[in-house]
């Protein structure tokens, strides 16, 4: 390796340090299990030639990024092509060295990095497990692909751990690349610790954070994904609230309106724990006493 490339790869290094908040927060032995790596041109299982831990041949910076690492790009790209399954005979083909798969790794993981920052704001904040999950997938898709995951950055972003990994487990890529995508979803599944400004745990996993207790109450409910309904831990924008079936929930002192099994469309205060007709009432006496509702229109956590 020349000076130029050693300085490159120390740059590189120093970038994906400091786009992790530790030292342990590492993609690379995730990438590289997940892609394997091979020295010479292989076709991947989308017929792209591929080289290294997962490297992309076909794209469009590929030339410089191979001048860059001292590799003669138009004899890899129009070399010959080795099966996955067969070992490189580098004696016939040209094959990379270690440290060029190294700095190849090293050149892709600074873009998934900075690219998967873009698709996640919160990315600095989230422990490394997670992180490792959003760098796989920005390795794997690319940042434009991996934005259209819409529901999934935003769960993330969000803190709903558990609704997170579950939205990923019915994409397609789960039906592509099952054990991998179910790999990153039960990962993100477990979730980080809770941190503002969600800093309430839902439960003792952590499964979906929620703002302080003097704003938000955790309460049980159900998400759809795709069909899919999955159980789990929703944020009530009221303190102290009253959760409801069918993913509803009531102000502090308040009842749900209608009761179960109805679906609620409206609350009661406590004294006035009767529901009929949109409206609440109580027994006194032999007669039904009116009161306001709490609220008409109705919360969904």
């Amino acid at each position: 390796m020349n000076f130029k490339n050693a300085i490159i790869l120390l740059l590189y290094s120093f970038a994906l340090f400091q786009g992790f908040r530790g030292e342990t927060c590492d993609p690379k032995p995730m990438i590289t299990r997940h892609e394997g790596k091979k020295e010479c041109v292989y076709l991947d299982t989308k017929g792209i030639k591929t080289i290294g831990i997962g490297y992309n041949m076909q794209k469009k910076e590929a030339p410089g990024v191979f001048a860059s690492i001292g590799a003669d790009y138009n004899k890899f790209i129009n070399g010959p092509v080795t099966k996955w399954n067969v070992p490189c005979n580098c004696s016939s083909v040209p094959c990379l060295t270690e440290g060029q798969i190294e700095e190849l790794l090293d050149i892709s993981l600074k873009t998934a990095i900075a690219e998967a920052q873009k698709v996640i704001p919160t990315f600095a904040s989230l422990c490394c497990p997670v992180q490792n999950v959003m760098v796989d997938m920005s390795f794997t898709f690319g940042g434009p692909v991996f934005a259209q995951f819409t529901t999934f950055s935003k769960l993330v972003v969000r803190q709903y751990w558990k609704a997170a990994g579950d939205d990923l487990t019915v994409s397609l890529w789960c039906k592509q690349a099952t054990a991998r995508c179910m790999e990153d979803a039960n990962i993100v599944r477990s979730g980080c610790s809770c941190s503002q400004p969600y800093p309430q745990s839902c439960d003792s996993r952590a499964s979906a954070c929620c703002a302080s207790n003097t704003q938000e109450t955790c309460c049980k409910g159900t998400l759809t994904f795709k069909s899919k309904t999955f159980d789990e831990q929703l944020c009530c924008p009221h303190p102290k609230a009253t959760c409801c079936e069918h993913d509803r929930c009531c102000p502090q002192d308040s009842v749900c309106c209608p009761a179960p099994p109805a679906v609620p469309t409206y609350c009661c205060p406590v004294d006035y724990p009767v529901c009929r007709d949109g409206e609440c009432y109580r027994a006194r006496d032999g007669h039904m006493i009116k009161g306001k509702p709490v609220a008409q229109g109705f919360v969904s956590p």
